[in-house]
């Protein structure tokens, strides 16, 4: 809780700090996925993976366009290998080869705080312990390894996908700056979530327990839920903290954020969440209701927002159908 200085002014708490280690290209093994150090020679792979005929759908977001040959994602890759502000890594299924990409950017150790960026899942990755399983080891070595003490995900606001992942993930809304980037000619506003350390113990448990092989049947559908899990980490909020759901009316609305769990759904043909399994069982209604798609406007928006945190157990307000969008959204952006 803020002290009061002797000038009657309310200040941070006092927190021992020292400035920590940056994050260095090294391997995470997990489970079901290894992250490791990106490479020129993952060239190949990356291009097979997420640069096939029906792929342009997972560049939308992304700054670029996605390469045409091996020799421009092998360029693409030697750029990220020579920014000093990015570590970025090539995700790899055990048994397979890489299937996405990931990368620290926004590295401060003085403050101890980084971001997940550049998030890019191929189809076949997407939707599977692996995906959710990459971006936990790339959480545990910034909290557990490195002692940092805030672990961020930004994505543009109308990347649907992406927010509901955050959600599911455990991370926090904080806010949308908008106006923040001119992305490929046009506006992007950013959304902005967290993890703090004080969280991540509680967050790390719920992925643990989701990835623990026995939440998962014979057949590898899960018995619970990630967004089940973590969507308890989220109760003890203020109306205004994560969502606003303060309704004036049917279609008066404050607030900007919606989310109730984006770790959640992204499909193959669909604009779901790229972490959310495909046979999770807690999240069928929302992506039929309106398939996925980004709301047109910021009030369509909201309702969504809203009908998401009911279907949470978070709010007792159903709100009107929303229309659904037509422009797909396949790719999960930070």
């Amino acid at each position: 809780m803020p002290e009061v200085n002797e000038y009657g002014q309310p200040v941070g708490d006092l927190v021992a700090w020292s400035p920590r280690r940056r994050p260095e290209p090294v391997t995470l093994p997990g489970a079901y996925v290894v992250v490791e150090p990106l490479a020129v020679a993952h060239a190949p792979a990356l291009h097979a993976a997420l640069c096939g005929p029906g792929d342009r759908p997972l560049w939308t977001y992304r700054p670029t366009e996605p390469p045409r040959d091996v020799g421009e994602m092998a360029a693409l890759i030697e750029v990220h290998l020579a920014a000093a502000d990015l570590v970025t890594f090539a995700l790899v299924p055990r048994g397979e080869r890489a299937e996405g990409i990931a990368s620290y950017m926004r590295i401060d150790p003085a403050t101890g705080q980084v971001e997940i960026a550049g998030v890019l899942f191929s189809r076949r990755l997407q939707r599977t312990r692996a995906a959710t399983e990459a971006i936990h080891l790339t959480m545990r070595y910034a909290f557990d390894d490195l002692g940092y003490r805030r672990f961020e995900w930004k994505c543009d606001s109308l990347n649907e996908p992406s927010r509901r992942a955050a959600r599911r993930l455990g991370f926090r809304y904080e806010g949308r700056f908008r106006q923040h980037m001119v992305t490929k000619s046009r506006n992007r506003d950013t959304d902005w979530f967290s993890v703090t350390d004080g969280e991540w113990r509680q967050v790390r448990a719920a992925h643990e327990a989701w990835l623990d092989p026995d939440n998962f049947d014979a057949t590898g559908r899960q018995h619970r839920s990630l967004s089940s899990l973590t969507a308890p980490l989220f109760a003890d909020r203020a109306p205004a903290d994560d969502a606003v759901v303060r309704r004036r009316g049917p279609l008066a609305w404050i607030g900007t954020s919606h989310q109730a769990a984006k770790g959640a759904v992204m499909s193959d043909q669909s604009a779901e969440d790229p972490l959310e399994p495909v046979l999770d069982p807690g999240l069928p209604h929302r992506r039929s209701e309106h398939g996925g798609m980004p709301p047109r406007s910021d009030e369509e928006y909201e309702l969504a927002a809203e009908r998401d945190r009911v279907a949470a157990g978070l709010a007792d307000y159903v709100p009107q159908e929303v229309p659904p969008a037509t422009d797909p959204v396949e790719e999960d952006d930070s």
